[in-house]
């Protein structure tokens, strides 16, 4: 005869039993992609800092080009004088 109690009680234990690894499986998938958006922010911002140091250095060099521009015609204007 089949009891429907021990089915139940059964069919409670085989979910006390999957609840625990299927929560483990979750909190793995969850936290891996968690990590992937970080790591994805990360080389953003590195990639914004690697443009930002570019273009820094190129207003360096033409600052240090009309630096170097304003000297001459200093001298020039010098030699005028």
């Amino acid at each position: 005869m089949f009891n429907w109690f021990d089915a139940l009680y059964q069919l409670i234990m085989l979910f006390s039993w999957l609840a625990p690894i299927a929560f483990i499986l979750f909190a793995i998938i969850y936290g891996y992609r968690v990590l992937k958006r970080v790591e994805k922010r990360s080389e953003e911002k590195l990639q914004i800092n690697r443009e930002s140091v570019h273009l820094q250095r190129k207003q360096m060099e033409i600052i240090d080009q009309v630096d170097h521009q304003l000297i001459t015609i200093e001298k020039v204007l010098k030699n005028l004088q």
